[in-house]
């Protein structure tokens, strides 16, 4: 009878120890799904603000063109060879004129 509750008691205690190893396991693995999670926002904060510095950026751009077109409306260059000079088409150049 003591063998038998010796060997039952064994085998509590590999159930156990594997038990304790499931959960260490599945803690590990959500720390690392949480750090993962955190380098992932990270990643898009990052990329959302290249992108809105590009989009400022292109927008400056765009208004340096406007007024360099404008300038050069005024001095009584054409339009053609606006559209020459800048490499821009001239329905680019009414656009820029017409806003």
């Amino acid at each position: 009878m003591k063998k038998e509750i010796i060997e039952l008691m064994q085998r509590e205690n590999l159930i156990q120890e594997e038990w304790n190893d499931m959960v260490r396991t599945k803690e590990e693995a959500m720390k690392l799904l949480e750090k993962e999670r955190g380098q992932n926002e990270l990643l898009l904060k990052q990329k959302e603000e290249e992108r809105k510095q590009k989009e400022e950026a292109l927008k400056q751009k765009e208004k340096m063109l406007k007024i360099s077109v404008l300038s050069l409306l005024e001095f009584g260059l054409s339009k053609d060879l606006i559209a020459k000079k800048l490499t821009i088409s001239i329905s680019k150049i009414e656009e820029l004129t017409n806003q």
